[in-house]
């Protein structure tokens, strides 16, 4: 058996970084990319970096709010609107129709607005199946 005495009244050396001015700045000389794992990426395509890092998370943020409000939506028109099954078959034609546009696109914002409706579709299409299969038969 190890005995370890942990002093936790010192604290912790975190540097403060409070009194830097730090801003995101546009890439002046570019930005190589790392291909050993993936040819092309679509932050690397549009060069989500320096000043647009923050497009990545922004996505995925969108594409959750999307699925949020389609979890709520979608689950309504099922059981007191149009049935199950046909919401099954809406949601999954909705999500390939939007997935498939978000590849065909080259602007932010409708990048942006086409991964909100891809979202709305997702949770329902993914769950719907086995609700279908426990409950309605």
């Amino acid at each position: 058996m190890v005995n370890v005495a942990i002093n936790l009244t010192k604290g912790f050396d975190i540097p403060s970084y409070h009194n830097l001015e730090t801003k995101l700045v546009k890439c002046v000389n570019g930005w190589e990319y790392d291909h050993s794992q993936y040819t092309s990426t679509v932050a690397t395509s549009f060069d989500w970096v320096c000043d647009k890092e923050h497009y990545s998370s922004l996505l995925l943020s969108t594409y959750m709010i999307g699925n949020t409000v389609g979890t709520f939506l979608l689950s309504i028109l099922a059981d007191k609107v149009l049935g199950r099954r046909l919401v099954f078959y809406l949601s999954l034609v909705i999500h390939v129709v939007f997935t498939i546009a978000v590849t065909l696109v080259s602007t932010f914002p409708l990048h942006l607005a086409l991964r909100f409706l891809a979202g709305i579709a997702f949770q329902s299409y993914y769950l719907m199946p086995y609700i279908i299969c426990e409950y309605d038969l």
